[in-house]
């Protein structure tokens, strides 16, 4: 496989991973901000799926189970929550009991989710600007 095969399957998974994030995150904080319609149970149970293997990669780098998610988005939190990472983990599984319990979101546990955005978001505009340069 040539490098910019490889860089375009790594961009692929990391747009369409951001994107799908965006749209949950995007639409948990309407919910709680303008009072929209909530996330589908179904929406809610993908995203707690996402956000926990997230945290399982963070703690446990090697987490076979988690391996959809894209390491330059794991890497990236590591990085930018090198200082705060237990608090950082300790919301990610506050967000996790609140998307499955179908609570209300916390504004600690939205500040995670949109940790998580924004690495993803991150990720794929590398990729991209990586792909570009090819």
């Amino acid at each position: 496989m040539s490098d910019v095969t490889a860089i375009s399957q790594e961009y692929e998974a990391n747009a369409k991973l951001a994107q799908k994030l965006n749209h949950f995150v995007l639409s948990a904080r309407k919910h709680t901000l303008l009072g929209s319609e909530p996330l589908s149970k179904d929406a809610r149970a993908e995203l707690a799926t996402l956000v926990k293997s997230i945290r399982n990669r963070l703690v446990h780098s090697t987490d076979v189970a988690a391996a959809h998610i894209p390491e330059e988005i794991i890497s990236r939190l590591a990085s930018t929550k090198r200082g705060s990472l237990p608090y950082f983990l300790s919301d990610l599984e506050r967000a996790v009991g609140e998307l499955t319990e179908e609570r209300e979101l916390s504004s600690h546990a939205l500040d995670a989710l949109d940790s998580i955005v924004d690495a993803a978001d991150a990720s794929a505009s590398e990729m991209f600007r990586r792909l570009r340069r090819r």
